[in-house]
């Protein structure tokens, strides 16, 4: 993460200008302020004001519209739908990040954890989920890194059948290649695929009705999942806490799974299937992530925990975008047009605590003086928000009429 950082520094300071944003109604901290003005020098954010800010710099009129920090998302696959829109239809990787990234601007996202999955070859011969295109993936992203608008961060989700990338991973962690890991156990019969009738449900198309052959694969894959040893996940854990990265797990089904986890010094718990798991997580101390497409949808697509259930009961930390990145700044407001928490609640689940669960709030995460200037201007008058500006350490990286 160290080395994260320093590229990072380099990354936008060759276009950065210093300016004043003013007449905003701003996020600041924890509260809104009219009437704001805010300095931007060398890509930070030196002064805060309410009212006019004396200076000579560049001058932007935010016309009274909403200023919050950048949108931080720590779990999104929709690069994996970028590049492969259809089902065994590939298309070039640096193509597709290289378009892909820019909506992320658009959608207010300035700091984006990918989602690179590292999973079992099986017979479902997923094109990308393997660990010859995981491995191309986090390479692409990390040779295009600079010429990114958003700030492109490794999220590596490790499928716990998949012990045969562990050596793999160990290499690229070794490389400065992880900034997020998260252990994953799509096994049926447990964490998201716990109720097996809604399983063949869901893969009846696939596999065309054919329930034996089905049942026959999942014993397959319930068997290989026995084989694994807890000693060979500590190994790989504690391979990524030697090297500061932050850990998650991923569909936590049981009590005791999420103490297994915390054990082990997970410190995220990524879509808890069920209220009374998301409950203990959230009091034990864990970061609790729910999804947007969850709380805009009304419910999980698996049919498990519902985002707006869990965010009314306060014990949400963290909105993930999951597969839907414009779906993020929607659900913020979609939680205070339906009174189920206020708008200066919602902001932090997307901006500091995701920033505080992976190390990076002294940097990002909310509009402060000595932080980096990550903004987002968002025009509120019309029913559906739209974002205006985006800036990324100062620099305007979108801009819409």
């Amino acid at each position: 993460m160290i080395t994260k950082q320093k590229q990072l520094e380099k990354k936008y300071s060759q276009h950065q200008q210093d300016f004043i944003i003013e007449n905003v109604k701003s996020f600041i901290v924890t509260s809104f302020s009219q009437d704001s003005s805010i300095r931007i020098s060398k890509g930070r954010i030196s002064e805060i004001h309410q009212g006019h800010l004396n200076g000579n710099e560049k001058r932007i009129n935010g016309r009274e519209q909403l200023l919050i920090p950048g949108l931080i998302d720590l779990h999104s696959d929709a690069l994996e739908k970028a590049i492969e829109p259809r089902p065994n239809t590939i298309f070039p990787i640096e193509l597709s990040l290289l378009e892909f990234d820019k909506n992320l601007s658009a959608a207010g996202i300035t700091s984006m954890f990918h989602c690179v999955a590292f999973v079992q070859d099986d017979s479902r011969n997923r094109s990308l989920r393997n660990n010859n295109a995981a491995k191309e993936i986090i390479d692409t992203i990390k040779k295009l890194d600079f010429v990114l608008k958003s700030r492109a961060f490794i999220h590596l989700r490790f499928d716990l059948l998949n012990v045969d990338s562990m050596d793999l991973i160990k290499k690229i962690i070794d490389d400065n290649g992880i900034d997020l890991f998260s252990i994953m156990d799509h096994t049926p019969g447990q964490g998201q695929f716990l109720d097996l009738d809604k399983y063949f449900e869901r893969e009846k198309q696939r596999y065309k009705g054919n329930r034996d052959y089905l049942l026959k694969e999942i014993q397959e894959r319930q068997a290989i999942r026995n084989e694994v040893t807890d000693k060979q996940i500590k190994e790989l854990i504690d391979y990524c806490l030697a090297h500061h990265i932050p850990l998650a797990s991923h569909d936590d089904d049981s009590i005791e799974k999420i103490d297994k986890m915390r054990g082990l010094g997970i410190s995220i718990s990524e879509f808890p299937v069920a209220m009374d798991l998301m409950e203990y997580a959230h009091d034990h101390g864990i970061f609790t992530a729910v999804g947007s497409p969850n709380i805009l949808l009304g419910g999980s697509h698996s049919g498990n925990l519902s985002a707006r259930e869990a965010i009314a009961n306060n014990c949400v930390n963290i909105i993930c975008s999951d597969y839907l990145p414009h779906s993020l700044l929607h659900s913020l407001f979609y939680l205070e047009c339906n009174d189920i928490i206020p708008l200066e609640q919602a902001i932090p689940l997307v901006t500091i605590n995701p920033a505080k669960a992976v190390n990076l709030d002294s940097m990002i995460g909310s509009i402060e003086v000595g932080k980096k200037a990550d903004m987002v201007l968002v025009e509120t008058r019309s029913a559906i928000p739209r974002v205006l500006r985006t800036y990324i350490d100062g620099v305007e990286i979108y801009k819409t009429i």
